[in-house]
């Protein structure tokens, strides 16, 4: 039992074609992911804000980008549905969405105090046992993502 070539053919025409005819919606939606991006994360990074409120907003941003992210599949949805998107429509995916985006929003906002915490007490060890455990907690990280 298997994919068959005409199967998966028909995906990747099916998402081209869905790609191509909902473009200008889902540039505005990465609009909203940079947006999100920018103003939690590099924002402070450049106006020199103290690393503890960098980390925060850090975290916050993880939040918000993935109650964003949730709305967004959600809202695209009923582009795979064979419908189109409507942006009228997009406050009550962000009602559906609110719950599963705070979910993945903090386990990454844990894992992100986790990470910015725990590698530097690690490094700062030294020798071959600090190194270890820093490598442990990068790769850790890594395959949680």
């Amino acid at each position: 039992m298997g994919y068959t070539p005409a199967m998966v053919g028909f995906f990747i025409k099916k998402a081209f074609f869905d790609g191509w005819d909902n473009l200008l919606s889902l540039l505005i939606l990465n609009l909203g992911f940079t947006l999100l991006f920018g103003l939690g994360i590099v924002l402070p990074g450049s106006l020199g804000a103290p690393l503890w409120l960098a980390v925060a907003l850090a975290a916050l941003t993880m939040l918000l980008t993935s109650v964003w992210w949730s709305a967004c599949a959600y809202g695209l949805n009923a582009v795979a549905d064979f419908s189109s998107f409507r942006y009228s429509a997009f406050a009550s995916f962000f009602r559906e969405s609110l719950v599963p985006g705070l979910q993945v929003g903090l386990f990454l906002a844990a894992l992100l105090v986790v990470v910015a915490v725990g590698l530097p007490f690690y490094l700062s060890l030294g020798g071959f046992m600090g190194t270890l455990a820093a490598g442990v907690v990068f790769w850790c990280a890594v395959m949680l993502l």
